[in-house]
């Protein structure tokens, strides 16, 4: 007999276990993720339409990504804006249009229990005429007309095997399983989240396009995990694009068990990042409104803008007069010039030497919670 080498081809599959541990973590989670909701609900409407555009803008950018697919992102910023209700903009390319309405699809038909009918449209949605790529099948379930789904890398004689899926023949019923058990099961939506992705990847029932639709799959479990709210506040995909190693790494070793404590502690932790990322978009927001509408900042130039912004935003490194004049292209003497202004109306603060420069206290985007 032969030793399975696979969760799916054990005898209790697809009965999926995890240590006690992982319940103090979603505890944790949840006290985080209220309180993200917590400050989105209490924050003004302009707040929440940006945050919304910037989440759904990365969850579409990464995710895209992480399949080393590059859409335009002014043109699925545009996508997004379109959605929220702005204007069109013009006509969009079906690889920014695809994978921009599976997101906004998971997003939609978060409140209805999903079923095979939804989950094929959305593999249809995501490959529309002209995609890039386009599997030869769309909108149904792959049929291994060419030989077993496998995730393989390497080339010629070296060929490395890192999954296997299911035979076709048993799609239909492994899909109806997971889709019950996604309507059905009381576990908590954010655990669903991390759980939902593996097992439909393990089946991988597409011909192309599961990872996409597997983190399409995560989104929808996290829209409801935040109940009726109109906004969208943090997304896991960016957080799993900045460890695609791992990401990969751990979703090929949970394959292999029924034991998946590690892959949902690691899972739990990116979503713990995302929500991470949420506040300090917060904290960066309340800190650009608490500088721009300081009186001091009427007086600053185009060059002092362009820099305040990037302090506001996710600079990284140490602001000095030889970076500033790179970054704004200005000579070494204006860079000063313009510094010590800065730090003349209260803008700015310096310390050294040699002297370093970074924004003053009060419009310091505090720690996240």
């Amino acid at each position: 007999m032969t030793t399975p080498t696979y969760a799916h081809e054990l005898d209790a599959w697809p009965n999926y276990t995890w240590d006690a541990r992982i319940d103090t973590q979603l505890r944790v989670l949840r006290a985080s993720h209220a309180a993200l909701l917590r400050r989105v609900d209490e924050a003004t409407s302009a707040l929440r339409a940006a945050l919304t555009a910037h989440t759904l803008t990365l969850e579409i950018l990464a995710s895209s990504a992480i399949e080393e697919e590059h859409p335009s992102p002014v043109l699925v910023r545009r996508a997004v804006d379109e959605h929220l209700g702005r204007p069109p903009g013009g006509p969009l390319s079906a690889a920014v249009r695809g994978p921009a309405d599976l997101t906004f699809s998971a997003c939609a038909d978060a409140a209805a229990p999903l079923n095979e009918q939804a989950l094929l449209a959305w593999h249809a949605t995501l490959f529309p005429p002209g995609a890039p790529h386009a599997p030869r099948q769309t909108g149904t379930w792959r049929d291994d007309r060419d030989g077993p789904m496998q995730i393989v890398s390497g080339h010629a004689a070296r060929i490395r095997v890192h999954f296997e899926a299911p035979a076709a023949p048993r799609i239909p019923n492994e899909m109806t399983t997971l889709l019950t058990w996604l309507r059905d099961d009381p576990s908590d939506d954010l655990l669903k989240a991390a759980l939902a992705h593996l097992w439909f990847v393990s089946v991988h029932p597409f011909e192309d396009g599961n990872g996409r639709v597997a983190r399409a799959l995560t989104l929808r479990s996290l829209v409801r995990a935040d109940g009726d709210v109109p906004y969208r506040a943090y997304t896991a995909a960016p957080q799993l694009y900045r460890q695609r190693a791992a990401y990969y790494l751990t979703l090929e070793r949970a394959q292999r068990t029924l034991d998946v404590t590690d892959w949902l502690t690691w899972f739990l932790d990116r979503l713990g990042d995302a929500i991470t990322h949420g506040h300090a978009f917060i904290n960066r927001w309340d800190a650009a409104h608490a500088l721009w509408t300081h009186p001091n900042a009427a007086g600053v130039n185009d060059r002092q803008r362009k820099v305040l912004k990037m302090l506001l935003g996710e600079f990284v490194g140490t602001l000095h007069a030889r970076k500033y004049a790179k970054l704004t292209r200005c000579a070494p003497d204006t860079a000063e010039t313009d510094l010590a202004k800065l730090v003349t109306l209260g803008l700015l603060r310096v310390s050294g030497p040699p002297a370093r420069y970074a924004l003053a206290p009060e419009f310091t985007p505090r720690s996240t919670p």
